[in-house]
């Protein structure tokens, strides 16, 4: 940082950036308004020396990790002595490493010895600085600009005081332009000052859309943005940029947004007319921006010089920069979608549940997960062998006859992350309701089974029932079962064994004739899987009739097959979730329904008719009359 500028820079909301001179004499008192370097003795010693150089860091053990970073800062303000008695006050009140479990958690002595507009001031000290607003920050390999972001886990309560510091008062420029910087060479993506340090530990092989969703995490904490964006038309990958960070930071507390558009006559081919489009186009590129919501702050306006990384000048630049803005409607009809408050559809958040609700049909874990994976035609032919030579591992990664033969399901989930990438909403809705209506036959028959045998169950979960107490069925008069044990565990297995078809996926004959490639090798998948082991013992003890054992695993495969039943509803309940209130929901998701497994500890209500006591009903009962009623209650009365 340059300490040489005598002028107060004030941000505009009321924060001094990094760059102001603090006065000489800091007035640091404790909460009883004394002095704290009142009672201290002032020595120099060795470290003090040290310190009266400002041009050179300090050793980061020296002050306990991160309060040497704060040190240095203060060399800048603060005279030899006091900076001893600050080190004095950290040897006392803090114990190396950072991180310690001994640090408190609440506060510190030191801390509060400090008070609050002191303390607020070292934290913009460490955490200020106007740079991230400059394009200095995409094509430095630096990581941390100055700043300390590590002190924020120090103790929660400097987190809670110096957070908004960082993420509130700093203005963070991001770049949303097809041009990659040399330095970051093919993988960089979504390059700001959040993203630095991440960046520095990634490598070539780490590229690639999937690894690159969650680069910012932090993103949506930040409330002053500064977006770079080309007016280049027909540019995918600027726009899946836009898309990206649209999707980190539209849940976030915005408070201002600067959309800043490289002007004509500095981009690489500025010179081809047929490179940029009309309004419209540009208003195209821009829509991503409308999932954003109560911004108080939103401008459109050209980039300067300074806000565009070197990485995207055109080796000649034109005499005369020409501005590129929308044209005036669309631009208040953005702007008035960004500033209000209306309901906002998320197609990140609605294909996530589209994809939650697929994958709940599926159990292979391998299956389950490339769903969400989009493959090349060449990556889905075969590369296995069954020869004992063959060195490729053969598996449900590289062994999917679903991917393979381009399954309606696996196909519409990969259309429906298509629109996402080109954010168009109808084609994705198309798209779901495609995968709903094919998967809704499945569902339903699910359903019908699940019923059928849970019914079947309640009948025998009675008390002696069968389900209950399979050896002692028969022995009370009162609760009895009305067929042996034999007949109920035949039934039982027959209903058992409908619910476990049910779950079975539907085949396509593409999708058969991948299966029949490997038939055996496929098959194995499943059986290593708890549901058909738990089938295989529950047939082995129907055979040798251990109703006991029969029962314990008949109750497992029922909870194992509940619990995917279960999954399957809960996500079928937020299919519509981030749709707007009037959106009109193709199928009827029931979303207060209960969902709850079997409880085998609790009796069912013998809900059949006792034949005896309808036997005995069947004579017809004596009315009895007036008169007797009013003798018996007289006899009452006189006892």
């Amino acid at each position: 940082m340059n300490t040489g500028m005598n002028e107060d820079k004030v941000q505009p909301d009321g924060t001094m950036t990094p760059y102001q001179e603090a006065p000489s004499e800091l007035p640091i008192t404790n909460p009883t308004g004394q002095d704290i370097f009142a009672n201290l003795d002032t020595t120099n010693t060795e470290d003090d020396t040290a310190l009266e150089a400002n041009d050179q860091a300090l050793s980061v053990s020296s002050y306990h990790g991160i309060p040497a970073a704060l040190t240095y800062e203060m060399t800048k303000f603060l005279s030899t002595d006091q900076l001893a008695k600050i080190k004095e006050l950290l040897q006392a009140h803090l114990r190396p490493p950072v991180g310690n479990p001994e640090i408190p958690v609440e506060g510190c002595p030191l801390l509060n010895s400090l008070n609050l507009d002191c303390r607020r001031l070292i934290w913009k000290l460490l955490l200020l600085n106007p740079l991230l607003g400059e394009s200095f920050v995409i094509e430095s390999n630096q990581a941390s600009f100055g700043l300390f972001p590590a002190i924020l886990g120090v103790n929660r309560q400097i987190y809670n005081e110096a957070v908004d510091i960082l993420y509130g008062s700093n203005k963070f420029l991001i770049e949303c332009i097809p041009y990659d910087s040399c330095f970051w060479h093919s993988y960089s993506r979504q390059l700001c000052a959040l993203a630095r340090p991440q960046h520095l530990d990634r490598t070539r092989e780490d590229g690639g859309v999937e690894k690159d969703k969650n680069i910012i995490p932090a993103a949506r904490y930040v409330r002053h943005w500064k977006i770079l964006i080309s007016a280049i038309a027909f540019q995918p990958g600027a726009m899946e940029k836009l898309l990206r960070l649209c999707h980190s930071i539209y849940m976030g507390n915005i408070q201002s947004l600067e959309v800043l558009i490289i002007p004509r006559g500095i981009e690489m081919s500025w010179n081809q007319s047929d490179n940029y489009g009309d309004g419209h186009e540009l208003a195209i590129t821009l829509s991503p921006l409308k999932r954003l919501r109560n911004v108080q702050k939103f401008i459109i306006r050209p980039a300067e010089i300074h806000e565009i990384p070197w990485g995207a000048f055109d080796e000649e630049l034109a005499d005369k920069f020409i501005p590129i803005l929308p044209n005036h409607v669309d631009e208040l009809e953005l702007t008035g979608i960004i500033q209000g408050d209306s309901e906002v559809e998320t197609i990140e958040e609605m294909y996530t549940s589209l994809r939650t609700y697929a994958q709940a049909f599926e159990r292979l874990e391998d299956f389950k997960s490339a769903m969400d994976v989009t493959y090349t035609r060449n990556e889905l032919e075969p590369t296995y062998s069954f020869e004992l030579s063959s060195n490729v591992a053969i598996s449900g990664q590289n062994i999917n006859p679903f991917k393979a033969s381009c399954h309606p399901v696996e196909r519409a989930l990969s259309a429906a992350k298509t629109s996402i990438l080109q954010d168009k909403m109808d084609q994705f809705k198309i798209n779901r309701s495609l995968l709903i209506q094919y998967l809704k036959p499945e569902y339903q028959s699910i359903e019908a089974a699940s019923k059928a045998l849970v019914d079947y169950i309640k009948i025998h979960k009675i008390a002696n029932g069968f389900f209950r107490n399979p050896l002692y069925i028969n022995m009370d008069d009162n609760h009895h079962e009305t067929a042996s044990p034999n007949d109920i565990a035949t039934q039982a297995l027959v209903l058992l064994e409908d619910y476990y078809d049910s779950f079975k996926r539907k085949l396509e004959p593409a999708t058969k004739v991948e299966i029949r490639k490997y038939k055996l090798l496929f098959n194995s998948f499943y059986d290593d899987l708890p549901r058909e082991r738990l089938m295989k013992l529950c047939d082995m003890a129907y055979e040798k009739q251990w109703w006991l054992q029969f029962v314990k695993y008949f109750q497992e495969a029922v909870n194992d097959m509940d619990a995917q039943y279960i999954s399957i509803r809960q996500t079928r309940k937020k299919l519509y979730a981030w749709d707007l209130q009037a959106t009109v929901r193709e199928e009827d998701v029931k979303p207060m329904l209960s969902d709850e497994i079997i409880n085998w500890n609790v009796h069912e209500p013998d809900m059949r008719i006792n034949l005896s006591w309808h036997k005995y009903r069947s004579y017809g009962e004596p009315e009895l009359s007036d008169h007797v009623y009013e003798e018996d209650s007289a006899g009452d009365d006189n006892n």
